[in-house]
């Protein structure tokens, strides 16, 4: 994993730098350009990341350095998925390969998750949001791969702290 960390470093230092609310909508678009400018897809190799074979795994990078934001680069295998889950007021959801199905639900007036539309995404797809400080309902979603594959996020926080819906 640690030329997985060493290929991210250029993500790592400007996150570092622009955690600050007033940046959050440049990252999105700053994260796609090092990655690009860095080749990090072309370089990464999916047998360096950790994985169970139950489901998909969680990788945490440079937890204290990057506080309160979290990075997380998560591996996937074919048909995994994540459970109903919101966000903290930031994301961003970057696949670096793989391909992915992604339903999106609100809360309905009767208080359950609705689905409300699915993307397809791939390697460069990638989603961000910015939603309401202080809250972890922003963003509801759930998420399937089509194939094994390595995804990277960015929180504003914790993303264990997003609700979980059944």
């Amino acid at each position: 994993m640690n030329k997985t960390i060493k290929l991210l470093e250029p993500i790592l230092q400007w996150v570092e730098s622009h955690r600050a609310p007033e940046y959050w909508p440049q990252m999105p678009q700053m994260v796609n350009e090092l990655v690009e400018k860095h080749r990090i897809i072309e370089q990464l190799d999916i047998n360096d990341i950790p994985h169970l074979q139950e489901t998909y795994t969680r990788n945490a990078i440079e937890i204290d350095r990057l506080k309160p934001f979290e990075m997380v680069l998560t591996r996937w295998n074919k048909d995994d998925f994540s459970v109903i889950h919101g966000h903290p007021a930031f994301l961003i959801y970057y696949p670096l390969s793989g391909s992915y199905d992604m339903d999106f639900y609100d809360i309905g007036k009767n208080g359950q998750v609705q689905f409300t539309h699915r993307k397809i995404l791939q390697a460069k797809d990638y989603i961000f949001h910015l939603g309401n400080i202080g809250k972890y309902d922003n963003c509801i979603h759930q998420i399937f791969a089509r194939e094994p594959a390595v995804t990277l996020h960015i929180y504003s926080e914790d993303a264990k702290l997003g609700l979980k819906y059944a």
